[in-house]
This record gives C-alpha cells, structure tokens and sequence, in this order.
C-alpha cells in the first residue's frame, strides 16, 4: 500500500489519493473520495474496501479521517449515470472530491487508468 506515494515522496509534499466506489452495482450512486495525507499513515487493514466487513470500513475511515491532512467525497446519482453513463459519472466524482479540497495538491494518484477531465 502507498507504493507509489512513497515513490513520489521525495519530490512532491502534497499528494492527494483519488477512488471511487460504486462504479461496479447495477444500480445505485457512485462516490468518489480525495484525501491528502501529511505523512503515510499506518492504518492496520487498509485496503480494496470491497474486501472489507462493514464495520471494518466504519473504523478505517475513522482513522483516515484522523490521519488526514484533509479529505473530500462527492457524488453522482442515478440520474447523472443514466444520462451520462458510468464513466463519465464515476470522473465527474472524483473531479467535483478533488476539486472541494481547499489544500491544493502538488500531485493527484488515482486508482485506476483514467485522468480526471480539467485537472
């Protein structure tokens, strides 16, 4: 976890880590979260939230919540995706995350293939 952040460390202080969830139900929103860590934290479990418990992913978002410089989380409803589709509704929510964030990251990794549109 964070390879590539630790990579990236000696270059950049503020690193913002981008994802979503969602993208994958038949129905439903997607969300998609921004957080800025000051340091790598040492969160115990943290990993793919689809590989989680429920309450499991409650106490690690308590930790990232405390651990974080700062955090955003945006979503896309139903009627975004139906009109736009998927992609562009899952890219939509990580823009609107990244763009809440009031510290202004030096670098943005997301998790997965894409970049985000006007960032």
């Amino acid at each position: 976890m964070f390879k590539l952040e630790k990579e990236f460390r000696a270059d950049y202080n503020l690193i913002a880590g981008v994802d979503e969830a969602g993208r994958g139900p038949l129905a439903g929103p997607v969300v998609a979260g921004a957080v800025i860590f000051k340091n790598i934290p040492k969160i115990k479990n943290l990993k793919d939230s689809k590989l989680l418990k429920a309450q499991e992913r409650e106490e690690i978002f308590e930790k990232i919540k405390l651990s974080a410089l700062e955090f955003q989380i945006s979503i896309c409803d139903v009627e975004y995706i139906n009109q736009n589709n998927i992609l562009r509704a899952t890219l939509k929510a990580m823009q609107d995350a990244v763009l809440k964030l009031k510290t202004i990251p030096e670098l943005i990794l997301i998790d997965g293939t894409f970049t985000i549109p006007q960032i």
